[in-house]
């Protein structure tokens, strides 16, 4: 993120994001809604989020309050769901089995959700979603669908 210059005209600063700044917002925005189903379902407190600016198979750290344990460290992609299969083969490559073992993979879906189609989806796809060597992959709507599709709660 830079900072401009004062405005001219009104005397205010201008924050111009960069391309980075705007990625992080959105996958900052898609761990936040992941973040209370998870610790609803696990019931867990994590509450503090930590955008990863540095090159690494890490997104987002999500910590609990005061927490000075290892963080959940989650790898945040966009999909639609024409594109599921894609994005999971595609993370699933770039990065080694010991990366994965505790990486949580959340897919930033956009458009909507029919729970039939997915359910369908899922099960055909099981031996990617097993194979992929992610600790847990979560689809991620933006309509506050949030659905766990390895291991899977189905």
């Amino acid at each position: 993120m830079r900072l401009l210059a004062p405005n001219k005209n009104d005397d205010q600063r201008l924050i111009v994001n960069s391309h980075n700044d705007r990625q992080k917002i959105t996958e900052l925005n898609c761990a936040r809604r992941w973040l209370a189903a998870y610790n609803k379902i696990n019931q867990t407190g994590y509450c503090c989020l930590k955008a990863n600016y540095f090159p690494s198979e890490v997104d987002v750290y999500v910590y609990r309050d005061k927490e000075v344990g290892r963080p959940l460290r989650l790898q945040i992609t966009k999909a639609r769901f024409d594109s599921l299969t894609a994005a999971i083969q595609r993370k699933k490559g770039l990065y080694s089995p010991e990366q994965k073992a505790d990486l949580f993979l959340l897919l930033d879906f956009s458009g909507p959700i029919s729970l039939d189609k997915l359910s369908i989806w899922q099960n055909k796809n099981l031996r990617l979603l097993s194979g992929s060597g992610f600790l847990e992959i979560w689809l991620v709507g933006s309509r506050g669908n949030i659905i766990s599709l390895w291991p899977g709660l189905a």
